[in-house]
This record gives C-alpha cells, structure tokens and sequence, in this order.
C-alpha cells in the first residue's frame, strides 16, 4: 500500500487585512486590538472588546474544505450538547458557521475561552481522560454525509500503511548518507515491523468512530483544576478509538521523568484507561486493551512513515532528530509488552 502525501498548503499569515476581512465576514464590531494567538496549522486571532468579551477567529489552511468545517463543527457541537465546555461557534453575516473571504480563505469565528493551565500533569489528565470518554460518546452520534478523512497533516498514521510508510521514511534517511540516521532507520523499520505483525490478530473487536486527534496539552485546559475547554478538533476524523487514547498516553510518557517509562507510569496508564472506561458508556473490550500497549509502541511510525516522507529536507531533518529522541520510549514498551498487556486487562 503506498502512502501518497501532497504538500500542506501554507498557514495563514496574520494581517491587518486578514483581520478587516473577518469584520466584515461576521458582522464583528471593530475590536480595540486584536491578537495572533499563533498556531501550528491554523491561525488563531483573538479580537478583545472594551466589555472584556473576546471571540477568536480562526483561519484555515487549503487542506480544509468547506465540508471538513461542517464536519468539525458538528463534533464540536455534539461535544456540547453532552456537557463538555467546546468553543460555541459564532454565525458568518449570511448565517453560515464558516465564510469564504474575497481571497479564498476559509474562516470561522468563535467564542474565546480563558485558561491557566494546559493538560500535561498526571492528575490533570485523569479529568481529561474522563471527559475524553464523554466526547467519544458524543462524537459517536455525529452522523456525517461521508466519512471524515484525518488530515494528511495529523500525528497518526493508518495501522495497515505502517510498513510501507516507514520504508519510505527509512529509506529517506538513508539517503541521507549518515551513519546515525541509517542506523536510526534500521531501528525504526525493525521496530515498526515487528509491531505490525503483533497487531495483525488484533484487528477484530475495535471500535472505529470520529475521534478529536489531538487530545493534549493546550487543547485540554483548565482553570486550575476544573475543565475549562476542549479546543482545536482539526486533526478530527475516523480511527478506531484506542488511537486517540494511545497518542495522548504517549505524549504524557514523553514528558521529562516519564522516559523510559517504568512501573509507575505503567501503573499510571492503568489508571488513566480505567478512567476512561468508568466514564463511558461503552466499555472497551479485552481486544481494544491487548491492542493498546501495542498502539502506544507503534506512535513512532506517524513521524516515521507520515511525516518523514512528506517533508522538506531541512524539516525531515528535525523530525527524524526528533524520532531519535523518542524511539527509545516505544521501544521499551514494546521490549516490556507482556508487563503492560497484563497492567491493561480488565
């Protein structure tokens, strides 16, 4: 299977201009300032009124189509309607949730949410994973016209484009003519190889539905310790669900002190998965539990096999310094597998 990636259009770039467009789009009184609140493949302006109100305006890139917005849009409000605090989505002047701009742009505006503290901390994320359930059983009632693609531009790579995908990578980087990188190369492949036949017996019994993509960080936040937001739903679209479990698991293992995880952190995504299942309404099964272990081991392939061979060179460069930094992590775990298979059954 071959992984074909087209080049991601570029972000937005923040103006007065971008800014007197969105005025007028929506309708918005002109704000006494206004700030770019940055992101990665958005671009995020903040307009704050003399009332102390604010609304944000977020520009997309080409990559998102009029028909992936509604789709977003509709996950953000399904996440509403089951009580999580998503962004309530302010209408374009033709009553539309989104405005093309003379220049082609694509827009949405929404209500600004104000937050201290990002989820990163093992107490934060044991609400987070609560909630997570909540929004999975939210997102479970979305009914979409066709199905909702990731975008190429997302930290997941399909579990059957995996091998392929990392001989790509891998063969970039020997291209590279390196020592480290080849040796980097052979290490990934012969890691990502092995969990792809591990995974092989552990297809049935999953559950595939719309999932947010990007549970962490400074899209889950917090006024102290009380849920303020569930931002940023762009990296949206259908897998099965332990993947977003297993992305947010092993971001949290790549904090400083949790690498090479141990028992503690074994014992704490125990704790974390139960607590996602406490709060869903529908259970995970033991099939979805003997694939997660492998599904966190397995994250190293979406730099490896997705991004890897997409990128510029000098952007290749650092990502696959990156995944050096990294492989170490999955590779204890899937060195350790028995251990954490055993800490996740029911």
């Amino acid at each position: 299977m071959t992984v074909d990636r087209a080049p991601v259009p570029p972000r937005v770039v923040p103006s007065v201009g971008l800014v007197e467009s969105v005025l007028a789009a929506f309708s918005l009184p002109r704000p006494p300032r206004w700030l770019d609140l940055g992101g990665l493949w958005t671009t995020n302006l903040r307009f704050d009124y003399a009332d102390g109100s604010a609304v944000v305006a977020r520009a997309h890139r080409g990559v998102t189509t009029p028909e992936r917005l509604l789709a977003i849009q509709s996950a953000k409000a399904a996440a509403h309607r089951f009580g999580l605090p998503v962004p309530a989505a302010i209408p374009a002047a033709d009553g539309r949730g989104w405005s093309h701009l003379p220049d082609g742009t694509l827009v949405e505006v929404e209500e600004h949410i104000d937050w201290d503290t990002p989820m990163r901390t093992f107490s934060l994320l044991h609400k987070g994973f609560a909630a997570l359930a909540r929004l999975h059983d939210a997102l479970r009632t979305v009914q979409t016209p066709i199905p909702v693609a990731s975008p190429p531009h997302a930290t997941y790579l399909d579990p059957g484009q995996v091998v392929d995908g990392v001989c790509r990578g891998a063969s970039r980087m020997r291209a590279w003519g390196e020592r480290r990188f080849a040796a980097l190369a052979d290490d990934v492949q012969r890691h990502c190889e092995a969990i792809a036949e591990k995974e092989v017996r552990l297809g049935q019994d999953q559950v595939r539905q719309l999932l947010h993509g990007d549970f962490w960080d400074d899209n889950v936040v917090f006024r102290g310790r009380q849920l303020a937001g569930v931002l940023d739903f762009d990296f949206l679209g259908e897998r099965d669900r332990i993947e977003e479990l297993a992305l947010t698991l092993w971001f949290y293992l790549l904090e400083p002190g949790n690498n090479p995880p141990g028992h503690v952190q074994v014992q704490q995504v125990r704790e974390l998965v139960n607590a996602y299942d406490r709060n869903s309404a529908l259970k995970l099964s033991d099939a979805e539990r003997e694939r997660l272990p492998l599904a966190l081991a397995r994250q190293p392939a979406w730099i490896a096999g997705g991004w890897l061979p997409a990128l510029d060179d000098s952007a290749a460069r650092g990502q696959a310094e990156d995944l050096a930094a990294r492989l170490p992590t999955a590779e204890a775990i899937l060195a350790d597998l028995s251990t954490w298979t055993f800490a996740l059954a029911r």
